[in-house]
């Protein structure tokens, strides 16, 4: 059995149970035609998720269509989507209901085993009935929960935000003070449906006039195709000291079936030569020595590796960083952030600045000047934002695109423009 089929039949089964616990908890909040229209609406929406969720088992993603097309990118979105704003709502109650099920089991064990005198049923009846209370607080979770999700689709998924960071670095020549470098990572063109938002964001990021544009890595969620109708987008984006790009851990196409491995290697390559085709500098374990006069900075980009046991691991540093040592600020691109601690932080040769991303945060949490938080901090120590330690720094770029849920929610796609001083 592949990996595939069985997430979506432990998925399947997960969302049946679910379904039937929470539809059997709240109905008790309505009564004759309301009951009727929940109920209706409750089977309506669990019964499209199920066959949804068939659906994939069987033909996978590439039943919705031809790969790169919007056909493709606005349906698989749209599936994922609806999956999503039906499971986890419900999940959500679910939880509510989970708690007053607690309650009422210890209740009846309380009045079964420890009350001495005799109580009638209709009194136990009386004292484990669901608790309003936590019936009508989860029904507002779930309708929170909901409106949420649908806000970050139809909302949030391109609402593209500009974050501003000075990076003083010890080692910068003076010759490039000030020097402005844009940043954008994980756009994953297999996942966009709306080429006018996009082409908005990237409109955004040009109306900054950055020196030097880095992209680290995830352009595609599988396949290279998914870029052709988005490469006259993408090749906008150009800067007068050159725009470079490494591969992030989707673009080598691990995570579908190929017919054989020269498939795979064909479409890594072709993926590659889009982006050359764009005009971007692409850095395969390798680096760019940039002047002004005799002054110089080393910029250099490792293919993915990642400190996780399931991460790919073809990052090779000391490949990457070849006739470096003498020049005195080195900017590292490299996907996966958990590489810095795991490698860069202690490097024999110092690396004043390493941009990564691909944690999205999760694309959920919150994300605002008083309070940081996303799951992603329990995966990854440095998830979204600055890092420092030791005068050397980390950024992780909260990604352009999505993946998975077509959405964000607090954690809004990122462009990152830095002002470099000494």
């Amino acid at each position: 059995m592949s990996h595939r089929l069985l997430f979506f039949l432990i998925l399947f089964l997960s969302i049946t149970l679910l379904e039937v616990y929470v539809i059997r908890g709240y109905r008790n909040l309505f009564k004759g035609l309301a009951e009727k229209i929940y109920v209706f609406l409750f089977l309506g929406c669990s019964s499209v998720t199920v066959l949804l969720i068939l659906y994939l088992i069987i033909f996978g993603r590439e039943g919705l269509g031809p790969e790169g097309s919007f056909q493709k990118t606005f349906l698989q979105s749209l599936v994922f989507g609806f999956i999503f704003t039906n499971f986890l709502p419900k999940l959500t109650g679910a939880i509510f209901l989970l708690i007053d099920d607690v309650k009422r089991l210890v209740q009846f064990l309380s009045i079964k085993f420890f009350t001495s005198q005799t109580v009638s049923s209709n009194s136990i009846e009386h004292t484990i009935t669901r608790s309003d209370f936590l019936l009508k607080a989860g029904t507002l979770a779930v309708g929170i929960h909901v409106g949420t999700l649908l806000y970050g689709m139809v909302k949030s998924a391109y609402d593209y935000r500009i974050h501003r960071v000075k990076l003083r670095l010890p080692g910068l020549p003076v010759e490039f003070q000030g020097l402005k470098i844009a940043q954008i990572s994980d756009i994953h063109c297999g996942s966009f449906y709306n080429r006018r938002a996009v082409t908005r964001g990237v409109d955004m990021l040009m109306n900054e006039n950055p020196d030097i544009v880095f992209f680290t890595g995830d352009m595609v969620n599988d396949r290279a195709d998914e870029v052709k109708n988005y490469c006259n987008i993408f090749s906008k984006i150009k800067a007068p000291l050159g725009v470079f790009a490494i591969l992030g851990n989707h673009d080598y196409g691990d995570y579908i079936q190929w017919k054989n491995q020269d498939e795979k290697k064909e479409n890594l390559n072709t993926l590659i030569q889009m982006q050359k085709d764009m005009g971007w500098d692409v850095l395969l374990n390798e680096n760019r020595v940039i002047k002004k006069g005799i002054a110089q900075v080393a910029i250099a980009g490792v293919e993915n590796w990642g400190a996780k046991n399931w991460s790919q691991k073809h990052g090779n540093l000391s490949k990457a960083l070849i006739g470096t040592s003498t020049i005195s600020c080195r900017l590292l691109l490299s996907h996966d952030p958990s590489h810095w601690d795991a490698q860069i932080l202690d490097y024999e040769i110092p690396i004043s600045a390493t941009f990564s991303g691909h944690t999205h945060g999760l694309q959920f949490g919150v994300d605002n000047q008083y309070v940081k938080w996303s799951p992603a901090k329990y995966f990854y120590p440095q998830w979204a934002g600055l890092y420092e330690k030791n005068g050397k720094f980390l950024y992780v770029n909260r990604g352009f695109g999505f993946i998975g849920f077509p959405g964000r929610v607090g954690i809004l796609p990122e462009i990152t423009v830095f002002s470099l001083y000494s």
